[in-house]
């Protein structure tokens, strides 16, 4: 069970990553307070 949350906390991260690489193609620098 403790695996399947590392799973999902992994694709939450590069969620969050990809996230991060759209906006700051946008020019938002809001996202660098997020990290």
């Amino acid at each position: 069970m403790a695996d399947k949350n590392e799973i999902m906390a992994d694709v939450t991260i590069g969620k969050k990553k990809h996230t991060l690489i759209v906006d700051e193609r946008e020019g938002k620098g809001e996202n660098d307070t997020f990290l």
